[in-house]
């Protein structure tokens, strides 16, 4: 089976990592919608100027103009995503569910699996400190932009959980524990 992955997790709970290594293990394409978005930024593009604004104070980009920013993406990369992809860091709110899976429709393709890392919030903080300092990403040393993307997280990103959990295709896995033994629960997961 093709796998079409979409990875769910608070800022810091590993989503990153975990597709990553999904996708070369499967084979199939990683879609990182915060490193596309942080790429636009650096290229200060129309799109990334007006992103930086609403990253740098921990919001989303507004949902239409992310939707476009994706759109465009997966145009230019369709031939990969019909061999399977695993997607993190979008949607965020049911707007861009709505649009995801409007698009994956039309194109005859759909979300098989949907995995949620689950974390404490006292562990999230000190992985993005860790990132921060190893990293240096700017997005991560703002504590209150970091409290801000989990609020945000807590009230728009968990309807997108619920709309997979009611499909029945949502894998609940312990983010919490090591890259290696959250890796080898989401592939088992994956054969259920």
């Amino acid at each position: 089976m093709i796998q079409r992955i979409i990875i769910f997790g608070k800022p810091g709970s590993g989503k990153g990592t975990q597709a990553k290594e999904l996708s070369r293990i499967l084979n199939i394409f990683h879609i990182d919608v915060g490193s596309i978005i942080r790429e636009e930024i650096k290229n200060e593009t129309e799109f990334g100027i007006m992103a930086k604004e609403y990253c740098n104070q921990g919001k989303l980009v507004p949902d239409l103009e992310t939707s476009k920013m994706i759109t465009i993406f997966f145009l230019k990369n369709f031939n990969k995503l019909r061999n399977g992809f695993v997607i993190e860091g979008f949607p965020r709110t049911l707007f861009q569910l709505g649009f995801l899976e409007q698009t994956l429709e039309q194109n005859n393709l759909k979300i098989n699996t949907a995995v949620f890392l689950n974390i404490s919030d006292e562990i999230i903080f000190r992985r993005i400190k860790k990132r921060f300092q190893s990293e240096a990403r700017k997005d991560d040393g703002n504590e209150k932009a970091i409290k801000e993307r989990i609020r945000i997280f807590n009230s728009e990103t968990w309807k997108c959980i619920e709309f997979y959990e009611k499909k029945g295709i949502l894998k609940r896995i312990d983010g919490s524990k090591t890259i290696q033994e959250v890796l080898e629960t989401i592939l088992k997961a994956l054969k259920s």
